[in-house]
């Protein structure tokens, strides 16, 4: 038996089988890409550990690490936990160069001030390592830095560094209530 299909016929089925066609090439385009993208991540984070790895050898051999003592820089605290050192200098060695470290006989990071004797208008900035000024000297810190740049401008006015490495909120709180208050700040910033 023989089976006429006409022009039309024919090429509905041609369409037909073309969309097929294009469906699953496009599926399998789609499975491709996602394949690829895979792939290149996983290559992308296996080469960056891979680079670690490298680095802490070449480290290690060197025998290159910080010379950091920071031995002596933090007493307990029967209300805080700990504070710092009245008192205490040290020069330390980072990766970079030497920075040294300077706490005042009030426990704060930087030079003496007179508690009762103000210098304009007096601010206490309270907070953790980035206000403590870790790996930096003390001229360096940013609470030194605003003071030198208000200086500059001919405002007067004193900053007190009461940053300690390590500290929380909770910290600074309970430290602000014992010791901080007593330097009669008229701005406190946390």
């Amino acid at each position: 038996m023989l089976m006429y299909i006409s022009d039309l016929e024919l090429e509905e089925q041609r369409e037909n089988l073309a969309g097929r066609f294009q469906k699953k090439y496009r599926s399998n385009r789609r499975l491709v890409r996602t394949r690829d993208t895979l792939v290149d991540t996983c290559l992308l984070f296996g080469s960056i550990i891979l680079f670690l790895i490298i680095i802490e050898i070449i480290f290690t051999f060197l025998n290159v690490e910080p010379k950091i003592s920071l031995k002596g820089l933090y007493t307990s605290d029967p209300i805080v936990g700990y504070v710092n050192t009245p008192n205490f200098s040290v020069t330390n060695q980072n990766w970079f160069r030497p920075y040294e470290i300077t706490i005042n006989s009030h426990g704060l990071r930087g030079s003496e001030f007179a508690i009762e004797q103000k210098n304009g208008l007096r601010i206490l900035i309270l907070g953790d390592s980035m206000t403590f000024g870790v790996y930096v000297n003390d001229n360096e810190t940013f609470c030194h830095l605003l003071e030198k740049e208000a200086l500059g401008k001919g405002v007067t006015f004193e900053v007190l560094n009461g940053g300690v490495d390590g500290y929380w909120p909770r910290n600074e709180l309970l430290w602000f209530g014992s010791r901080g208050i007593s330097f009669g700040p008229d701005i406190v910033i946390l």
